[in-house]
């Protein structure tokens, strides 16, 4: 009986001791973990801290070649203002010491310009010069009646005088077209062409042509023809005028001039 306690006790003491052990090496292996963990912290920071110095370096370095980069362009722009300077002055006493002949000056500059665009703006334009006619305006009116005329007021009672104008910078050869009027309105009392065509009324419409193989210069505004009407009674009335040929001669062959080559129009003297 007493053999049998004794190997109980031993059970419990080997338990205990295994449970020792175990509690020993747990408390090893945790303290292993925890060093372990404090070095590679170590560790860590120290190589956080050389790369910072290093970036840190860097940057003074690179600062550093800045500056002195900056300091080497200023002094690179300061030498070649002075440069600069200096050849703008040697220019300007030379100018002085030749009294200023090689520049030329602004009112000579102006006048030179002002030529130049005369001489370009000119055209000459051959053929025979067509006049231009301004009959007088009247002083007086018969009654305080008025007609207007394409915008412009005559007095009933009135001779006003209409006057067909061509303006061109092209040598005109021929022309022809017809004027229209309202005959109830104005009575045609005369009809004068100029010197190179022909003009004359018939019905309510005044037709008017001409030919000349040396060229008609209109480039001044010229007058094809001047018409002078009775006006009849108050109102309001348009004469309408037509181009149906204007051309010019260019190698013995005669092309007809596009609208934007002339311009025709009706003046009124009233």
């Amino acid at each position: 009986m007493q053999k049998k306690k004794l190997e109980k006790k031993d059970k419990i003491l080997l338990g205990v001791l295994a449970a020792l052990i175990v509690i020993v090496i747990a408390v090893g292996v945790f303290l292993i973990v925890k060093n372990t963990n404090a070095a590679n912290e170590q560790v860590n920071g120290i190589t956080s801290s050389n790369a910072s110095g290093k970036i840190s370096s860097s940057s003074q370095t690179s600062s550093k070649d800045n500056g002195k980069s900056s300091s080497e362009k200023n002094s690179s722009d300061s030498k070649s203002k002075d440069s600069s300077d200096s050849v703008n002055s040697s220019s300007a006493s030379d100018n002085s010491q030749n009294g200023g002949a090689n520049t030329p000056s602004n009112s000579s500059k102006k006048s030179s310009s002002k030529a130049s665009s005369k001489t370009s703006s000119k055209v000459t334009v051959k053929g025979d010069k067509v006049k231009r006619v301004k009959p007088k305006k009247n002083t007086s009116h018969a009654t305080n009646k008025t007609l207007s005329v394409n915008g412009k007021t005559c007095y009933v009672g009135d001779t006003i005088t209409v006057v067909m104008n061509i303006t061109s910078d092209k040598s005109v050869v021929n022309y022809q077209g017809a004027m229209s009027f309202d005959d109830s309105y104005l009575k045609v009392k005369d009809v004068t062409s100029n010197e190179y065509g022909i003009a004359n009324a018939s019905g309510q419409q005044i037709m008017y042509n001409a030919s000349n193989l040396n060229g008609m210069n209109f480039s001044e505004t010229g007058t094809v023809f001047t018409a002078t009407f009775e006006v009849l009674k108050a109102g309001s009335t348009k004469l309408n005028n037509n181009v149906e040929i204007i051309s010019e001669l260019i190698d013995n062959n005669i092309k007809q001039l596009a609208p934007s080559d002339y311009k025709a129009t009706i003046e009124i003297f009233s």
